[in-house]
């Protein structure tokens, strides 16, 4: 006997249904399933997508710092912690993240978390393929000084 492969609506079909269509995610690189599946992001408010974010940086020329080669140590990021004075470390350049916050498709929650640390592994285990330098140029304050 033949299989005759059956579609997600218990009906035949000519293929059997594919990861995506199983409702299962797949890393886009390598085509392989994920250890864990990526939790669903919170929804963000009207006006505070990524595109409005990238507006504003481009026409309000966001520069939050006085020099984006200025080398901060770990123990003054570490200072800027806070919801209302958030910086982080991402691939050893330092941002004041502060007003990306609510534009985060993520929620600002998640940054808060990471606020005054080296978020560089964090950022690699999610966001490998995003160019954080080009979303965050704006808000680029200096570099981190290496240990």
């Amino acid at each position: 006997t033949s299989h005759v492969p059956m579609g997600m609506d218990g009906k035949e079909t000519s293929h059997a249904p594919t990861l995506a269509e199983r409702g299962t995610v797949v890393d886009a690189t390598d085509g392989r399933v994920p250890p864990q599946a990526r939790r669903k992001v919170p929804t963000v408010g009207k006006g505070v997508s990524q595109m409005a974010w990238m507006r504003k940086a481009r026409e309000q020329e966001l520069v939050v710092g006085p020099s984006r080669t200025r080398e901060i140590t770990l123990e003054e990021l570490q200072s800027h912690n806070s919801e209302g004075d958030a910086w982080m470390a991402v691939r050893g350049k330092v941002y004041d993240v502060t007003p990306y916050l609510e534009y985060h498709p993520g929620g600002k929650k998640v940054l808060e978390e990471c606020a005054g640390t080296d978020a560089t592994k964090v950022f690699n285990q999610y966001h490998a393929w995003v160019n954080a330098e080009y979303i965050l140029a704006s808000c680029q304050v200096g570099k981190l000084q290496p240990k």
